[in-house]
């Protein structure tokens, strides 16, 4: 993604954190951070927790369990199920019907 289209993502992500009932909390923006440097890919929760606990040392699994399901719920993360491994990445905005449920 290119610098300005990534600029403009992460305004377009960051309005649809503050319309959500989330508090976001420096663990919680971490997390979503990570899944904007890596955009291209999945990410198990065991490889999010061990990217944010880089930047956070206190950083907890439950936390990272916890704030990725609550990104899933606020349609902020998709989940993705591959060889029986639940693997998390960016929900995209362009995406149809982006915003309601199946």
């Amino acid at each position: 993604m290119k610098a300005s289209a990534q600029g403009v993502y992460m305004i377009q992500l960051e309005d649809r954190m503050e319309k959500s009932e989330i508090k976001w909390t420096k663990q919680r923006t971490a997390i979503i951070h990570v899944f904007m440097e890596k955009e291209a890919g999945l990410l198990t929760a065991e490889e999010v927790f061990l990217l944010t606990k880089s930047h956070l040392p206190k950083l907890g699994m439950a936390t990272v369990y916890r704030t990725l399901e609550l990104c899933v719920e606020a349609r902020l993360l998709r989940k993705i199920f591959n060889d029986r491994t639940a693997r998390y990445c960016l929900c995209p905005f362009e995406m149809k019907g982006f915003g309601t449920r199946n």
